[in-house]
């Protein structure tokens, strides 16, 4: 955005109206401690909305390594409360694209629900779906198979993430930032909450009972 000689560039500022400010505060967050979670926030605590849309502010500003770090938490927060965020289908829909990875794990998080036959059979809770998101449900389900278990679901994050060399190079640069500055990186972690602690220090989202 800073790179052409744009106004913003000229002024150093970049405006972004058409950003929640609550949730821009949650990026401004992720930017400093690597982490959406604010400082009296858990991985429990944190409404499932909140995570999705920092993961639209992520994708529209193509940020991949905060959407990681937003799947993670989405992971994390699904193996302590369940399928939580199904019934946010069609509000992800509606801002993702169709090769999004967060639209897979709303799918796959349906399958490792393990009542899919029971839903298909009620027609009231279908209708809270769109169609081509039970499709890829029956397909997923029937065809490909996932892992049981939430703690197998967590091991397969990666699945979920996207890869490329930005990501890669920001993971390096953080690394080799901590090597660097062991004094600067002990001082965030002073005012920081310990599920925000974990995540910097080491580089993966708390365990459920970690927070």
């Amino acid at each position: 955005m800073l790179e052409h000689d744009w106004k913003e560039k000229q002024e150093g500022v970049a405006t972004l109206r058409d950003e929640d400010h609550g949730v821009f505060q949650r990026f401004v967050l992720w930017l400093y401690y690597g982490s959406v979670l604010d400082k009296d926030e858990t991985v429990e605590s944190i409404h499932p909305q909140i995570l999705m849309d920092c993961y639209f502010l992520a994708d529209r500003r193509d940020v991949p390594e905060m959407q990681n770090q937003v799947i993670n938490t989405i992971i994390c927060k699904a193996k302590a409360a369940g399928d939580i965020f199904s019934r946010f289908q069609r509000y992800v829909w509606r801002r993702t694209l169709e090769s999004s990875p967060l639209r897979r794990l709303l799918v796959d998080m349906m399958v490792l629900r393990g009542d899919l036959e029971d839903f298909l059979e009620n027609e009231d809770e279908k209708n809270n779906f769109d169609k081509s998101y039970i499709v890829a449900v029956c397909i997923r389900k029937f065809k490909n198979p996932i892992p049981i278990g939430w703690d197998k679901f967590y091991e397969r994050r990666c699945e979920y993430h996207i890869h490329n060399e930005k990501v890669a190079a920001v993971h390096e640069a953080s690394s080799e930032y901590q090597r660097v500055h062991p004094e600067r990186v002990a001082n965030v972690l002073a005012t920081t909450n310990n599920s925000t602690q974990q995540f910097y220090a080491t580089g993966r989202e708390p365990r459920m009972g970690e927070a």
